[in-house]
């Protein structure tokens, strides 16, 4: 890491402290509060109330589970700034941070009822599905194709009969069952109020010249010529660092409301 005029490389190391400090609690939170709701708490309710419980506790694990995804990409992002510093690769595990952390909070969600946690579950799972579809299509796998379309099929079919509203396209082709998965864009947006910095971290994962040469280079001269070298910034750690303590902590808060605070 680089200094600038305002940020020096022990900012950017303290930021990188600091958000190690919020992962290492987070989790530690997380572990020390157990896996079962509260008696009294949002959750709890939810699960004595709802018709099929199950569908509740897939919502719950989904949310748990894109946590932990997160902790593991914040980790990696720590590593990576660790010498030798890596410039590219650290603003695609901070953007996995933002996707899986908006989709976990999004899930999670305290606010919403127990049928509108139980669709967003599924819009989440459905998009799972149609992916493993899109594998075995790409793979030539006619046998997975054909099963996993039947499972799609299936889910569809049972959720339906439980009240949630077929979707079809213009076609008329069913494609899915109370909600569609927004966009991660949508998401993130929504989420986190982040879309002009979701767009940005985009562009890095996509290796586009302008964003790249901006955030993962500096232009060095000399009296012949000019050229790029492999550059982080201290600022950029910070804003990162930062970015990422705000997405990460969100959904455990989601949660926190969810299972443990009695209502």
């Amino acid at each position: 890491m680089n200094s600038n005029p305002e940020y020096s490389v022990d900012d950017g190391n303290k930021a990188l402290q600091a958000l190690l400090w919020y992962l290492d609690e987070g989790m530690c939170f997380l572990r020390d509060q157990g896996h079962s709701p509260r008696t009294g708490s949002i959750a709890d309710k939810e699960l004595a109330s709802f018709p099929r419980s199950e569908t509740l506790h897939t919502a719950y694990y989904q949310g748990t589970i894109l946590i932990v995804a997160a902790s593991d990409h914040l980790h990696s992002f720590i590593r990576l700034l660790d010498e030798p510093v890596q410039t590219i690769a650290p603003y695609t595990c901070i953007r996995v941070v933002i996707e899986t952390s908006a989709i976990a909070s999004w899930i999670l969600e305290p606010e919403i009822s127990a049928f509108d946690r139980v669709m967003r579950s599924l819009a989440f799972r459905i998009e799972g599905l149609k992916q493993q579809l899109n594998f075995a299509r790409a793979t030539n796998d006619n046998d997975t194709f054909n099963q996993i379309q039947a499972r799609i099929d299936k889910v569809v079919d049972d959720y339906h009969r439980m009240g949630f509203k077929k979707l079809v396209n213009r076609k008329g082709k069913v494609i899915g069952v109370g909600q569609q998965l927004p966009s991660f864009t949508q998401l993130v947006e929504t989420i986190f109020d982040e879309e002009p910095t979701y767009r940005l971290l985009s562009g890095m994962v996509h290796a586009h010249p302008w964003v790249l040469s901006h955030f993962g280079f500096r232009v060095e001269e000399t009296d012949s010529r000019k050229y790029l070298t492999q550059n982080m910034k201290a600022f950029h750690v910070i804003f990162l660092s930062l970015v990422a303590s705000k997405a990460f902590i969100a959904p455990i808060r989601k949660k926190a409301g969810l299972y443990w605070i009695r209502c």
